[in-house]
C-alpha cells in the first residue's frame, strides 16, 4: 500500500518547488516526485489527478531517466507561470532548440563537450549578445532540472563560453538635436513618448506603460527591467512636456515601430542624419547627454538603473575619454 502526501523539500536553500511524497507501507521507503511548481493549488489539483490515473500505482524503485526534451519543457512551463512576457518566451524557445538533436537522449547522459558542441554548432553564426543570451537561458534550463526537478546532479551546460561584446561608440542626439525631434512629433502622444525617453531615460515599453498614477512627489514611478520597481525624478524639461500635453495623453495606440522616429528624424535632419534612428537612441542620448554635462558616473549609473557602474563605464567610454583631454588641462587652471 502506497501513501501519498504532498511535501517542499528545499525550502531552506529558497526552492518551494511542491513533491510528492511516495511512502510504501510495506517496504517502509520513501520515494519524491517533483510536481513542477511552487503553487500548493497546482500541487494539490496535480497531485490528485495524478492519484486518479493511477499514476503512482505500479511505480518501480527504478523509473527511466526523463529525457531533456521532457526536462525543457517543464522548464518553460515554469517561465510560463512566472508570468513571463510573449517575447522571453520566444527567446528561450529558440534558445533551447539549440540542442534538439539531444532531445530524444535522457538528461542524466548528456555530457558537457556534448552540449557545448552542439549548442556552438548551432548558435557560431549569432551575434554575440544573441549568443550570450541564449547560452544564459539553457544555463538556466539545466539548473532548473538539478535544482527544481532533481533530474540530475551537475550542470553540462556551466562551460558554455561567452561571447565578448565589442564596446563601439554609439550615436547619440544633443539636447538641440532632441529638442528639434520632439517639436517634429506626429502628435502630442508621441512628443510625450519621446519626451519620457529623452529626458528621464525610460526604455521604450517603460515608456508606453507610464499613467498619471505613476508620477508624484516629482517622481516618475516605474516597473523597470527584471521587474525591478525604481522612481526617476523629473527634471524641468520634462515637466515643460506634461505641462504642453495638459497632462492627458494616451499611448494605448502608439507603436513602437522604428519607422515612426526613423522617418521623422529624416525630415528633420535630412542628409545630416548619423546613425540609425531608434527608440532606444533617446534613452542612449539621455545618459549621453548627462555625461557631456559633467554629471557623475554614479549618478548617472542609478539614474540609467544599470546594475553595476561597469556597465555605465563601458557604454559611455569614449565620452569620457573626450572629458579626459579636458580635465587634465584643469590641474593647470589657475
Amino acid at each position: 500500500m502506497k501513501r501519498i502526501s504532498l511535501c517542499q523539500r528545499n525550502k531552506a536553500r529558497n526552492i518551494f518547488t511542491w513533491y510528492a511524497r511516495i511512502y510504501d507501507t510495506e517496504t517502509k521507503k520513501v520515494r519524491y516526485q517533483s510536481l513542477g511548481t511552487s503553487k500548493k493549488t497546482q500541487a494539490t489539483d496535480l497531485l490528485q489527478h495524478m492519484q486518479r490515473v493511477g499514476a503512482f500505482d505500479d511505480i518501480e524503485e527504478k523509473s527511466p531517466s526523463p529525457t531533456l526534451e521532457s526536462a525543457f519543457e517543464k522548464y518553460l512551463e515554469s517561465l510560463k507561470l512566472k508570468g513571463c512576457s510573449t517575447k522571453s518566451l520566444v527567446t528561450a524557445e529558440y534558445a533551447l532548440l539549440s540542442l534538439e538533436s539531444l532531445y530524444a537522449r535522457p538528461i542524466n547522459s548528456i555530457t558537457k563537450q556534448e552540449v557545448n558542441d552542439c549548442f556552438s554548432k548551432n548558435c557560431a553564426n549569432l551575434s554575440n549578445a544573441t549568443y550570450n543570451n541564449r547560452k544564459t537561458f539553457v544555463r538556466t534550463a539545466f539548473r532548473y532540472a538539478i535544482d527544481v526537478l532533481e533530474w540530475i546532479q551537475i550542470n553540462p551546460a556551466d562551460k558554455l563560453p561567452s561571447k565578448k561584446n565589442i564596446s563601439k561608440e554609439r550615436d547619440f542626439w544633443t539636447i538641440d538635436q532632441l529638442n528639434k525631434i520632439i517639436c517634429n512629433a506626429p502628435n502630442k502622444n508621441y512628443r510625450l513618448l519621446w519626451s519620457f525617453m529623452a529626458f528621464a531615460g525610460l526604455r521604450i515599453h517603460e515608456a508606453l506603460k507610464v499613467n498619471k498614477n505613476d508620477i508624484r512627489d516629482g517622481y516618475i514611478y516605474v516597473i523597470g527591467k527584471g521587474d525591478k520597481a525604481a522612481k526617476i525624478p523629473i527634471s524641468s524639461r520634462l515637466y515643460s512636456e506634461l505641462e504642453y500635453c495638459k497632462w492627458e495623453w494616451d499611448f494605448s495606440n502608439l507603436s513602437s515601430d522604428v519607422r515612426i522616429i526613423s522617418s521623422v528624424a529624416k525630415n528633420v535632419f535630412g542628409s545630416n542624419l548619423i546613425g540609425a534612428a531608434t527608440n532606444h537612441r533617446f534613452r542612449h542620448s539621455f545618459a549621453s547627454n548627462l555625461i557631456r554635462a559633467g554629471v557623475n558616473i554614479k549618478s548617472v549609473q542609478k539614474l540609467m538603473r544599470h546594475s553595476d557602474v561597469n556597465i555605465t563605464l563601458q557604454t559611455y567610454a569614449h565620452l569620457l575619454d573626450e572629458d579626459l583631454k579636458q580635465d587634465i588641462e584643469k590641474m593647470f587652471d589657475k
